[in-house]
């Protein structure tokens, strides 16, 4: 009897083959330590979507590891945005837009303003990779997200009911999610919880990163 052929890898996204393998979330925001780098998640690939997502991922991890939320992970990572910044001065404007500084509480912070359409799409491709990864299959819903630390400038018209909206939302979602198992090698860095309603097939995702930064994704009909 001759061999069967083993069946070539389609991408995540789309029904082109795979090319190579992906990091679901990206390499980057796993510190080049050894005991931070194994067993990560990996995904097939092909070479369009993975240089869309390539070219997002130093932006989102930018966006995430300044979170005043964040652990001391975080703030050791972040040092590479800053290097980034140092060498390449023009970054500045592009990861944090209409930077200035704010006080919460005693602390003297940042607030900027965030590229929403680029990092939902972000988001919305490690979300599928997270779905292919835990279902072996990819997934053609569309997306809804809600970022519970991408918060409202005071001066901007809604801000408060956006806030106050945001912080009864995290009490809510935990409390949806604390039945869930969390999923991840790295829990400090990133870990995911996951729930899907048989009948209609949607699902919702929690991606915490670096136990600071949370955001619900459902993925829907």
């Amino acid at each position: 009897m001759g061999r069967r052929k083993r069946q070539k890898k389609t991408c995540y996204m789309c029904s082109e083959p795979a090319t190579s393998r992906e990091h679901v979330p990206p390499l980057c925001f796993f510190p080049e330590k050894d005991e931070f780098r194994k067993n990560l998640i990996t995904i097939p690939s092909c070479e369009k979507h993975n240089s869309i997502k390539s070219g997002n991922d130093q932006y989102l991890f930018a966006v995430i590891t300044s979170n005043i939320e964040n652990n001391q992970i975080a703030r050791e990572q972040s040092k590479k945005t800053l290097k980034a910044i140092t060498q390449r001065p023009w970054l500045l404007s592009t990861f944090f837009k209409e930077l200035r500084p704010i006080k919460v509480g005693n602390v003297t912070t940042g607030i900027f303003h965030v590229d929403k359409e680029r990092f939902e799409e972000s988001i919305d491709q490690i979300s599928r990779g997270i779905y292919y990864h835990h279902f072996k299959k990819s997934v053609e819903l569309q997306s809804t997200m809600i970022s519970q630390s991408l918060f409202a400038d005071s001066k901007t018209q809604g801000a408060i009911e956006r806030n106050n909206f945001l912080f009864q939302w995290r009490e809510y979602s935990a409390k949806m999610f604390s039945q869930y198992p969390k999923y991840g090698q790295n829990p400090a860095i990133y870990y995911y919880q996951i729930a899907k309603d048989e009948a209609s097939n949607n699902v919702a995702i929690r991606h915490v990163f670096y136990e600071g930064v949370v955001i619900d994704v459902a993925l829907h009909s």
